[in-house]
């Protein structure tokens, strides 16, 4: 009677054990048919802005979106994972209000619905299954049926979103002062690190003094700053704000005018920036 009830016990624990590895593995089964699927709809329909490859302006130039093929959009911790998706499939529902960034709900005119949004936040959050790898396959595919036409003018005001259906629409126009704030909230510090590393800033940008691309953004706020032409300028809240708006403006001497033009950053975007950069240090 013992021995049945061990055996009992022992073959529960072995069920309970491949049972587990069953549902993990048809839960990642299902994390990368949502990922293909949502590469499906990225080949189809974000492309153009977005680029090939989904890493927008840092692939090419021409490509107003942001990069969304990149590590960071790929978070470990659940928490930020959970918060990342939550703001993509807020972002691609209702776009982003003042760029071109148009709504692709189909309850605000455009073409996707749920769950079809969800599986392009899946695609752009896991990767799962080298989903990223599949897009660019089946870019390939329509780019041989037909040629991709010029993407968008970010400064078309015909194109511009003018829509506040999702939060993220909401916080941003709400979050935009007019100049330095008496205060820089500490919640945009954060925010301006997660939108530099998202515009792949950091690739030009160091914020520890290295010499890079770029001027470097440790103690920048403040200093003063020599320019190609000879002149100096302080890089106070202004200059800075002006400089991630028109890059070619005011070139840092000793560094080349190859910054692109990030059309797609809202203003609260560039205080988010302007608020990190001048926590790297002061002078």
């Amino acid at each position: 009677m013992v021995l049945l009830l061990l055996l009992t016990v022992l073959a529960m624990g072995l069920y309970w054990v491949w049972d587990s590895a069953r549902a993990e593995r048809a839960e990642e089964r299902q994390t990368e048919t949502a990922a293909e699927r949502g590469a499906h709809l990225f080949a189809q329909n974000c492309r153009l802005c977005h680029g090939r490859t989904g890493k927008g302006v840092s692939e090419d130039a021409i490509f107003p979106g942001i990069p969304l093929n990149i590590e960071p959009n790929r978070p470990t911790d659940p928490a930020e994972l959970k918060s990342l998706q939550l703001r993509l499939g807020d972002t691609i529902r209702c776009g982003r209000a003042g760029t071109i960034m148009p709504a692709w709900h189909l309850d605000y005119g455009g073409s996707l619905n749920d769950e079809q949004i969800r599986q392009l936040v899946t695609l752009i959050t896991t990767n799962a299954g080298d989903a990223w790898e599949k897009e660019l396959k089946y870019s390939d595919e329509l780019d041989a049926q037909f040629e991709l036409p010029v993407p968008p003018s970010a400064t078309d005001p015909t194109q511009i979103n003018t829509g506040y259906c999702g939060a993220v629409a909401r916080a941003a126009t709400a979050a935009t002062p007019v100049g330095e704030p008496t205060e820089v909230p500490p919640a945009w510090i954060a925010q301006g690190e997660k939108v530099a590393i998202s515009f792949a800033c950091t690739s030009c940008h160091t914020s520890n003094g290295a010499t890079a691309v770029g001027p470097t953004w440790k103690a920048l706020y403040g200093s003063t700053v020599t320019l190609n032409d000879g002149s100096t300028v302080t890089a106070d809240w202004a200059y800075i704000t002006e400089s991630i708006r028109s890059p070619a403006v005011k070139i840092t001497e000793g560094f080349q005018a190859v910054m692109p033009t990030y059309t797609s950053l809202t203003d609260a975007d560039i205080n988010a920036l302007a608020a990190y950069i001048k926590s790297l240090g002061e002078q």
